[in-house]
């Protein structure tokens, strides 16, 4: 007799696959059990976590509740409330709906719940591995308390792949944070270790609720998208005005029937409509809230509810561009968005020019200050750059001026170099600035006034934890309620930087660094991004002197391929390859 090969998998396996496509980590069993806490019609959310959620993660709510009988059904496998036919699947308006969740959580944890519905009694509920171990009539108040314990203790294999206690709590308060901006009319609060993280009243709209998690400093940023009521595609947001953008999508939800989700479709529409107001390497801010008519969409895609399908995508795609377009033109100075207007220098908006080159000569007076000045210590006259190497005069490089304000073209020899000067300036600046941190000579400017920055609670987290990794490299700053910083003192050659976009992508860098292995990868990502914010930009216009400072200190360097992040830098063309060009040989 042949031993059959295929074999129908024990509960308990089936039980460990699932939770490992549910439940990745304790932000995962956070959003699971909010998600079900907004599907009961709660008006408040209580979250309280032990040890970034890794050893315990207790949900209250004052939704609906549940009956005795329909508690002890919830944890069985595909048990919803959600769904009773194929129709439901095809109209879906809960965040919940496969009756996966509790189950593959109360799998690979102990559970303690407590719930009671408007009628009838509560009950008191424990679980271990999926099976019921206490079972007991209680009395309470109207809603329902989840407590997850002892997380992945049985899932060793899953286990290990945890994070420290602040990095899991930033991915949880990041996660409530998701879920707290598309249902503004819910009151939020978050515990950690017995202290408060945040609080979210409850509030009548976006805007509030932009204001209570974000802050005014990016609020005053944004512009509102038009609001749409469209029963079938419905719009409500908010996106960033030019100039404003980011170094990193941090600032980017988006959300369909109060969902969070990922789209590339949507971020092409938003993207493309963004097309002429933003730098290389920069990213709007956008809060879109969609409201699209169920069978139109499908939900039912991936375990993680993150992903989407549309039964007609040109149509979304074309819906979204039109009204970020619209919004940019409308919010506009001129009310235009193709181009500059004539006689209007390009990239310089009307009414803006003054303050534009103001910034541009306080950019290279900065420049030629930092760094400069302790290379000319003690010497009477600038560095003559125009010496070859055996010092006779001839030159063996001329600058020979500025394309677009943002390419150098310096003659060398009988080459022609065009040189990113962005690029260029910031390999100077981290070479120099890892110089100055290896030496422990990291000059520090204190702030005149001391600059205070909001932040979101999980980007707290972020700075709380790498407070120390901050002042090392001169950074001080002090902790002034609970999402708000006071900088004191910024390395040097900070000293005029954008300080809240600075901070923002250095907490996206740091959130990384659980992947980076070596104390030098961390520092000289870091280095990177703060070369990145000091250098002058694209855009900035340059004189010959300020051309010859930097293409010297590009020399000393022996002229790097790439800028830190891996952008070229230089482009040669030589005389005989230019010759060619002309069909002159």
């Amino acid at each position: 007799m042949m031993i059959s090969k295929i074999k129908i998998l024990p509960d308990y396996l089936i039980t460990r696959i699932a939770a490992g496509e549910v439940v990745e980590r304790p932000a995962s069993v956070v959003k699971e059990l909010v998600d079900n806490a907004i599907d009961a019609r709660s008006t408040e959310i209580i979250i309280r976590l032990m040890d970034g959620g890794k050893k315990l993660i207790a949900v209250s709510d004052n939704g609906e509740g549940m009956a005795p009988q329909d508690a002890l059904i919830a944890f069985e496998r595909h048990a919803t409330s959600k769904l009773s036919s194929e129709t439901d699947l095809e109209h879906i308006l809960t965040l919940g709906f496969r009756g996966e969740a509790l189950p593959s959580i109360s799998g690979v944890s102990r559970v303690h719940l407590t719930t009671k519905s408007r009628e009838g009694s509560g009950i008191e509920l424990k679980l271990e591995e999926g099976k019921v171990t206490h079972q007991k009539e209680i009395g309470r108040g109207t809603g329902t308390q989840i407590a997850i314990s002892a997380l992945f203790d049985n899932f060793p294999a899953r286990k290990k792949f945890l994070r420290s206690a602040s990095t899991e709590l930033a991915a949880i308060t990041a996660t409530v944070n998701q879920l707290a901006l598309a249902h503004s009319h819910i009151g939020f609060e978050l515990f950690h270790q017995d202290k408060k993280v945040f609080a979210y009243p409850a509030v009548e709209n976006l805007r509030n609720r932009v204001y209570q998690i974000y802050g005014s400093g990016l609020l005053d940023q944004l512009t509102p998208l038009e609001k749409e009521d469209d029963p079938l595609f419905g719009i409500e947001g908010f996106i960033s005005l030019p100039p404003h953008s980011q170094g990193t999508r941090s600032y980017q939800e988006l959300f369909i029937n109060g969902r969070p989700i990922k789209n590339p479709l949507i971020s092409h529409a938003i993207y493309e409509a963004y097309s002429t107001h933003l730098m290389k390497g920069q990213h709007p801010v956008f809060i879109f809230l969609l409201g699209i008519d169920p069978s139109r969409v499908d939900v039912n895609v991936h375990p993680s509810k993150k992903e989407v399908r549309f039964s007609d995508s040109s149509m979304v795609h074309q819906k979204i561009y039109r009204k970020v377009k619209e919004t940019l033109g409308r919010s506009s100075p001129s009310g235009q968005t193709a181009g500059p207007a004539e006689g209007e220098e390009p990239g310089i908006q009307p009414g803006g020019k003054i303050e534009v080159q103001y910034r541009v000569r306080e950019a290279i007076q900065q420049y030629l200050n930092s760094g400069q000045q302790e290379e000319r210590r003690g010497r009477t006259d600038p560095p003559d750059f125009f010496k070859d190497a055996r010092g006779e005069k001839e030159p063996f490089y001329q600058v020979l001026g500025q394309f677009h304000s943002m390419f150098l073209l310096v003659q060398a020899g009988e080459e022609l170099q065009i040189i990113d000067q962005h690029a260029a300036h910031e390999r100077v600046l981290f070479e120099r600035f890892l110089g100055q941190y290896s030496r422990e000579t990291i000059p520090v400017q204190p702030l005149l006034i001391p600059q205070q920055l909001d932040f979101t609670a999980d980007e707290m987290v972020v700075l709380q934890e790498y407070e120390k990794d901050f002042h090392e490299l001169g950074f001080e700053f002090d902790f002034f309620g609970e999402r708000t910083i006071r900088v004191r003192s910024v390395p040097g050659f900070l000293s005029r930087a954008e300080l809240a976009s600075l901070f923002a992508d250095l907490v996206e860098e740091v959130r990384l660094f659980g992947e980076v292995f070596s104390k030098k990868e961390k520092l000289e990502k870091i280095v990177a991004t703060l070369a990145c914010h000091a250098a002058v930009k694209a855009g900035q216009s340059m004189g010959p002197n300020e051309i010859s400072v930097l293409y010297g200190d590009l020399l000393r360097l022996n002229i790097p391929l790439t800028c830190p992040h891996g952008r070229p830098i230089t482009k040669r063309l030589s005389l005989k390859e230019m010759e060619r060009m002309f069909c002159r040989i």
